[in-house]
């Protein structure tokens, strides 16, 4: 779901509008986020869907970076990010999603521990199960888990749009004026 391409890829599944955005809408304002005000992602999206549920997601394995965000009605209700290099921030209430992710790891020294293959020797920090929460998020709308069977149906079957920037010559000279003017093409 990120082609590395700039592109932003839109589909429909289960009654939601899936947008992949290859990280420039998401992954930056969630890493940036310092309390729940909207980004300005999401209150465009807000503006065409002002009753919705809204959830952004974003995962990057390399540094077991996961942030989500979850907007109601056009109130960001919940909000987190984690990975290996930075310190987890989280506002707003947990949600079911998380709270059955939570109810089963182990409280050490204020830390969250998993047992990692039911083994409970082996143990896996909150940063390491990136995946679980995100994928748990990401379900709450899209009714199947991405890392499942069910998530490889929905990657296989449900066919995306993609739109990528139109190539365009810029020059240090026309760099602002050709910035302010970005054209999408299908």
């Amino acid at each position: 779901m990120c082609p590395d391409d700039e592109s932003i890829n839109i589909a429909y599944h289960n009654g939601n509008i899936i947008i992949s955005d290859d990280n420039q809408p998401t992954a930056i304002p969630l890493k940036r986020a310092e309390n729940l005000d909207l980004t300005t992602f999401e209150i465009a999206l807000i503006k065409l869907f002002p009753t919705s549920e809204i959830i952004t997601v974003a995962c990057h394995s390399a540094i077991n970076y996961h942030g989500y965000s979850v907007v109601d009605s056009g109130v960001k209700i919940r909000f987190k990010t984690l990975s290996s290099d930075d310190d987890k921030m989280v506002f707003g209430s947990p949600i079911e999603d998380e709270i059955k992710i939570y109810e089963t790891s182990v409280l050490k020294c204020g830390i969250n521990y998993w047992s990692y293959d039911n083994d409970s020797e082996a143990m896996c920090t909150e940063d390491q199960l990136m995946e679980d929460f995100t994928f748990k998020i990401a379900a709450r709308r899209l009714g199947v888990n991405l890392d499942a069977d069910d998530g490889d149906e929905l990657m296989e079957l449900v066919v995306f749009k993609k739109y990528i920037k139109a190539k365009s010559e810029v020059t240090s000279t026309n760099y602002k004026a050709e910035a302010k003017k970005v054209t999408w093409i299908k």
